[in-house]
């Protein structure tokens, strides 16, 4: 989903700049200019958010195995104490 993402910001931001140079009026150019910007930007970020999962959340659920691991190795006790009260 992101690397899709991440394609469409990148088509936006090859239209957006083709517009750019097609338009006259500065306003309307510097408009498409800051649209591709911001494409971009947002492209590279969703990319570079599947690429840091990749790299780093594959730590978590080994560590999270290990935990069940040892959870399932553990000893349990039950222990019942007697009323003294009464």
């Amino acid at each position: 989903m992101g690397i899709s993402i991440a394609l469409v910001g990148l088509v936006c931001c090859i239209r957006r700049r083709g517009l750019a140079l097609d338009v006259d009026s500065t306003v309307v150019r510097a408009l498409f200019i800051t649209l591709a910007g911001l494409a971009i930007t947002v492209a590279w970020m969703v990319s570079w958010m599947v690429v840091e999962l990749a790299i780093y959340d594959w730590r978590d659920p080994a560590w999270r195995s290990r935990v069940y691991d040892l959870l399932s190795r553990a000893n349990l006790e039950v222990a019942i104490e007697e009323d003294r009260t009464g």
